[in-house]
């Protein structure tokens, strides 16, 4: 019955739960780290969006050679971390703390997932 979307094959995999796209919510989960992610722009549409952040947390980092880094507004390093166990979570406990912005940089996290809780 006429041509697929091109997309189809995105769909079908994302609703067998392949493939989970980023979710803005709290927990803020990052897990496609293919292009720039400005949390406060895909939240609100605005880039220097106060956020209150608890923690951060990278769920199952594959390898000690990977990397996470998230950013905030002015590119100043929220969190930057390389596992000492692969495939065991890295938490940073952040009490609240307010940025202006959140970021990651397209490869900044080398595998995994990113969950930013809000206060």
């Amino acid at each position: 019955m006429g041509d697929k979307s091109p997309y189809y094959d995105l769909w079908r995999l994302h609703l067998c739960g392949m493939i989970m796209p980023n979710t803005f919510k709290n927990p803020v989960i990052l897990d496609d780290f293919t292009a720039d992610i400005d949390v406060g722009i895909s939240m609100f549409g605005l880039s220097e969006m106060p956020f209150y952040v608890d923690s951060i947390e990278w769920q199952t980092p594959l390898a000690i050679s990977d990397h996470a880094i998230v950013t905030d507004g002015n590119g100043v390093e929220v969190f930057n971390e390389t596992p000492s166990v692969a495939k065991q979570s890295v938490f940073k406990p952040l009490s609240g703390r307010i940025f202006m912005g959140l970021k990651v940089p397209v490869g900044g996290v080398g595998s995994g997932k990113i969950l930013i809780h809000l206060a």
